[in-house]
């Protein structure tokens, strides 16, 4: 039966989860990936739709699925040719296409425009929707907003017939851990991998260097800004704070490996591949209560309520100053909770279902 699938991936996006997903329908499936590049201008956006859909016209009938990872407006000539055809559609929802934050103007459902109307046609043509936090179904967010700020999906979309159904990103035992031949210090790291201020304020980074500028006896260090927010960070950060741009996997594992603390003080998420993998690496994490980085830290690290410097401070210092068997048990909990071997069986048991 899953010999027979041929599926359609497409994102706008390469990166290690998509390939990780590829990987993994690849040992059951035939698994087609399209690039979307969505192009500097509308322009170029509209020359990268119809070149969509003439691949698409030219394989009219090779795909039984289609899947995308994010929700997006190229999505709905897939998902309206999968309908019409009367294919699967499948969309893994990664944050992004669930959320709005006005505060940074961040999140497809902040404002009512094209893009907007094409997510939300995306759901109504989709007949299972993944999202990889249960925030991103439905929930509030109160790291933002201390009243409550709306999340997830059913409070922006009504009359989704779609099936919900949560499958958290997998993380490989092997492919991260610590490095034992390095010498652990007590620090504080964060992983920023942003191109744009938008990404810098969203993932927290103006408020860890304004914590980090507070605790000048204390090496902090930001990993994967480049352009302006790695301007913006070498000049607002004190000479305490180590600004660094994009780095391998295996630097990155050295940096982590040799680091105490991982924060993770994002204004919004969906279950942050950084914390994670941080976590596998046995740091300690520090995070903030928005969407999914409380179920990730669980008791093995601590989960600042609300963006304040003291507060911060203050869970920074107890975490600088417990014991590692903390990281031990953050990277048992990543491995227990959320494992490679989890999302592999989740999606396989998803696809053969249909």
């Amino acid at each position: 039966m899953s010999s027979k699938k041929n599926i359609l991936l497409i994102s706008k996006v390469y990166s290690s989860f998509v390939k990780e997903d590829i990987n993994i329908l690849s040992e059951s499936y035939s698994v087609d990936f399209y690039l979307f590049k969505t192009g500097s201008n509308k322009m170029g956006a509209m020359f990268q739709l119809i070149k969509l859909c003439f691949f698409l016209l030219f394989r009219l009938r090779r795909y039984t699925v289609y899947l995308s990872w994010f929700a997006d407006f190229y999505t709905v000539p897939c998902f309206a040719l999968g309908r019409f055809l009367r294919r699967t559609n499948v969309v893994i929802v990664g944050g992004f296409d669930a959320v709005a934050v006005p505060v940074i103007q961040f999140g497809t459902f902040y404002k009512n425009n094209l893009q907007t109307k094409a997510i939300k046609k995306t759901y109504h043509l989709a007949d299972y929707i993944l999202p990889v936090d249960d925030s991103l179904i439905q929930g509030m967010n109160f790291y933002i907003d201390r009243k409550g700020q709306k999340i997830g999906i059913k409070n922006f979309v009504t009359g989704i017939k779609a099936k919900f159904k949560t499958i958290p990103t997998g993380y490989s035992a092997e492919k991260w851990k610590r490095d034992q031949t390095v010498e652990r210090k007590k620090s504080i790291v964060t992983i920023g991998g942003c191109s744009d201020l938008t990404t810098y304020k969203r993932k927290g980074l103006d408020f860890f260097i304004k914590v980090a500028n507070e605790m000048p006896d204390t090496q902090f260090t930001v990993v994967g800004l480049r352009d302006k927010p790695f301007e913006v960070a070498r000049s607002e950060a004190a000479e305490n704070v180590n600004i660094l741009g994009y780095v391998s996997q295996q630097e990155l594992i050295r940096i982590l490996s040799a680091t105490t603390v991982f924060a993770q003080l994002s204004l919004s998420e969906g279950l942050p591949n950084t914390l994670c993998e941080a976590m596998m690496c046995e740091c300690i994490p520090v995070g903030s209560s928005a969407n999914g980085i409380p179920l990730a830290i669980g008791e093995t690290g601590y989960v600042l309520e609300y963006p304040d410097v003291e507060m911060a401070k203050n869970l920074f210092i107890k975490a600088l100053n417990d014991t590692p068997e903390k990281g031990t048990q953050a990277r048992e909990r990543i491995l227990k909770l959320f494992p490679k071997e989890k999302r592999k069986t989740m999606l396989s048991e998803l696809f053969d279902s249909f």
